[in-house]
């Protein structure tokens, strides 16, 4: 899951910043970041809803909001006490309404 996280959010820095961290032996893949994140939401034990969470969110970013809206209506149904959740599915289908 973390490293799904972090291909994801490295793949999703500018070039030259990914540039830098090439440099330094760090490198991060956008598409691949998402299988693995989606691997660990599908199959994880442990960490299945956090990687929900961040394979939402990045759907969110990626123009996706079908599959955002899909796991996010699932993590609300796994954790109906989490607001935030709710609050996010808000965003998404009413982005102008709703504040952050």
């Amino acid at each position: 899951m973390a490293l799904g996280a972090a291909n994801y959010v490295i793949g999703c820095l500018p070039s030259y910043k990914r540039a830098f961290l090439w440099f330094g032996g760090i490198h991060g893949d956008r598409e691949k970041g998402m299988a693995q994140l989606q691997r660990a939401a599908d199959h994880g034990h442990y960490m299945q809803g956090f990687a929900k969470a961040w394979l939402a969110l990045a759907y969110e970013r990626e123009h996706e909001p079908d599959q955002a809206r899909r796991l996010l209506t699932e993590l609300m149904a796994e954790y109906p006490a989490n607001p935030l959740y709710a609050k996010e599915l808000a965003l998404l289908d009413h982005p102008a309404d709703a504040k952050r």
